[in-house]
């Protein structure tokens, strides 16, 4: 780890000890899954009080999601970092048979059917690929080598690529932001990675005519050019109402239950938008501020940590579950084509709540079980900080 990477977190500021971190981490998810719990029942019949079917199996989903991060916690977090790689050649699997033996649902296969329940690979992928990253930046020694920075990045592209050919594209956009996440804090040479920022800009044009379907290319070109929204109407529909309905919230929101029932994927994909008219401003920046705690406990406990694998996970993981958000609420607010992608904790759907929770749990784990203390951050790793006591202990391999 150069001393360049190690000043990269040295403005992160400690919030007290591990239990008090991951006390708040645990507190935000709680209040996440209580906000999803809420709309869910919100977006029901409005006429009913007590919980629906529907709400019931939200509640299941929502226990087995408690279940998974209990599950997380059980064991050591080095047993992620020995198993991170056969948890990623598990997905790469998974994510190819379910090309074959998936559940087609409008023409996309992204879901096995486990009898009771549909279980989405791709969400298993990005906890599967942080593991897999993390383990490998650590063992190389040649951190800021170009050869590292490629194999990273083919680690990367082999579950993006079976993502996309789903085809989830929004779920495959996921993933570079992780990669270049990690890579950078674990000391990845800044112009290889503008390098191959600016290539994917320039392979843009040729990934828009061979990796899309008819369908996405409509749905990108519909919401460039409003021209061409005859292209893909239901979309664009779908962005027309979702932003109407965010304006008609105003301060407060029309009050829970009283939203538009004809928004389109409301109990996911445009779960924000519910949030925007039925709780107003005040509403969707309470849910925006979660979000954003989430991300910065995350990095909080990243920057606490003595181990580099321990570290990456959580930069991986926090900026995983940032990204989902941002994305989800960028497209209900109309900045963003829409993507199919839900808000983690919040959205109706399984597979992500079941995945989410259990990357929560890998959190809370790093810190409540350090390699040492991590009452004060381990950060600066090669300098001083005024205030911090000087110089901090560097990460181990």
């Amino acid at each position: 780890m150069t001393q360049g990477a190690s000043r990269r977190f040295t403005r992160l500021l400690a919030l007290g000890t591990p239990l008090y971190i991951a006390a708040a981490l645990l507190a935000v998810y709680a209040l996440l899954v209580l906000y999803g719990i809420v709309l869910v029942h919100a977006t029901g019949d409005p006429d009913e009080i007590f919980p629906t079917g529907e709400d019931l199996r939200h509640l299941v989903r929502v226990a087995c999601g408690v279940a998974c991060l209990a599950l997380s916690l059980a064991l050591h977090w080095r047993q992620y970092e020995r198993w991170g790689y056969a948890i990623y050649l598990a997905a790469l699997v998974g994510l190819a048979a379910v090309l074959v033996a998936g559940v087609e649902v409008r023409a996309a296969r992204r879901w096995f059917d486990l009898g009771i329940v549909r279980f989405q690979v791709s969400e298993l992928a990005k906890i599967a690929l942080v593991l897999a990253l993390a383990r490998y930046l650590k063992a190389t020694r040649e951190k800021e080598s170009l050869r590292t920075c490629a194999w990273a990045l083919v680690l990367t592209l082999a579950p993006a690529i079976l993502i996309a050919r789903e085809p989830d594209l929004g779920s495959s956009l996921m993933l570079p932001p992780v990669f270049f996440a990690m890579l950078f804090c674990a000391g990845g040479r800044a112009r290889h990675i503008a390098g191959i920022v600016l290539i994917g800009l320039l392979a843009t044009p040729i990934l828009f005519e061979v990796g899309l379907t008819d369908y996405q290319k409509r749905r990108v070109i519909g919401f460039v050019s409003r021209d061409a929204a005859e292209l893909d109407p239901d979309s664009v529909v779908q962005g027309e109402r979702s932003t109407e309905a965010i304006g008609a919230g105003g301060v407060l929101g029309k009050g829970l239950g009283q939203g538009d029932r004809q928004l389109p994927v409301r109990k996911s994909d445009f779960i924000f938008a519910v949030v925007g008219e039925e709780t107003g401003f005040a509403g969707g920046a309470l849910l925006i501020g979660l979000c954003a705690l989430l991300f910065f406990f995350s990095l909080d406990i990243a920057a606490r940590a003595n181990d580099l694998f321990a570290r990456l996970t959580c930069v991986g993981l926090g900026t995983a579950m940032f990204f989902q958000a941002f994305t989800n609420i960028a497209v209900a607010m109309g900045i963003l084509p829409v993507t199919g992608v839900n808000l983690p904790l919040v959205s109706q759907g399984g597979s992500s709540l079941l995945t989410t929770s259990f990357g929560i749990g890998i959190l809370v784990n790093i810190a409540v079980r350090p390699t040492r203390s991590l009452a004060r951050p381990s950060v600066p790793l090669g300098d001083g900080v005024p205030g911090l006591g000087g110089r901090g202990p560097r990460i181990g391999r």
